[in-house]
């Protein structure tokens, strides 16, 4: 299994790769606007990530983490947690 990687690809966002168990892989993208219109259709369309699982075969496991922190993340990188994203972590997760 690979070690859990962080990537600052964007000013104030990151994302994060992990591979919990053999054969899966989950990534959080850190989501983070600074006007109010950007944040509300943001919300919005991340919700509808979260939603449109339910209507795709075989998608991944799409969760869209608005309040909590994802405690796998954490759990990997603790400063991350310190860190406050306007519209939260959007995440994946597949297994092969």
């Amino acid at each position: 299994m690979a070690e859990p990687v962080e990537v600052a690809y964007r000013k104030d966002e990151k994302y994060w790769v992990s591979q919990p168990e053999k054969g899966e892989v989950q990534i959080y993208f850190a989501v983070n606007f600074t006007n109010e219109v950007d944040k509300t259709l943001a919300r919005v369309i991340l919700l509808e990530f979260q939603d449109s699982q339910r209507k795709v075969k075989s998608s991944p496991t799409i969760l869209f983490h608005d309040k909590d922190f994802p405690t796998v993340v954490a759990k990997a990188f603790p400063n991350a947690s310190k860190t406050l994203y306007s519209n939260g972590i959007l995440s994946f997760s597949k297994e092969s």
